[in-house]
């Protein structure tokens, strides 16, 4: 979540029974389930929410930007887009879509946007038979806390 959070640095989150997802909003959750390996199902994980449930999100505009339902965003306050090519570079190229996000779940990307195995990583690809679209997406149950600004 550089720069937000350094590597090392401790940070402050508010605990969360019933979240109530809002863009933008930096988020500790559960893994989904392989997001942080295969021996890995009950660790937690910090990144920021881009799609609510119902959005698509796309990559990108002519200038990088990530849209949402057709909106683009103003991530300048927290990515530094002149180190990469667009927004969304986790998938090896700057032409993805993703959605809409299903009802009970949120999109989600680390602001290091070249090293985050994010939603972008298990978005399906056209050689993944019988990909599961969800993957990509943390079921809002999962999250568990939502860090201070």
């Amino acid at each position: 979540m550089e720069p937000l959070i350094q590597a090392d640095e401790h940070f402050e989150a508010v605990v969360v029974d019933d979240y109530a997802p809002r863009r933008g909003d930096v988020i500790v959750f559960q893994d989904p389930g392989g997001w942080l390996g295969p021996d890995s199902d009950d660790g937690l994980l910090v990144k920021r929410v881009i799609g609510l449930p119902g959005d698509t999100i796309v990559c990108c505009d002519e200038v990088g930007r990530l849209s949402v339902n057709g909106e683009p965003l103003d991530e300048s306050g927290y990515i530094e887009m002149s180190a990469i090519d667009c927004a969304g570079p986790m998938t090896g190229n700057c032409a993805w879509s993703s959605g809409p996000v299903s009802d009970d779940g949120l999109f989600v990307m680390g602001d290091n946007r070249n090293a985050s195995a994010d939603s972008t990583l298990h978005l399906c690809t056209a050689t993944d038979e019988g990909c599961d679209p969800d993957r990509a997406y943390v079921p809002i149950e999962l999250v568990r806390a939502v860090v201070e600004d």
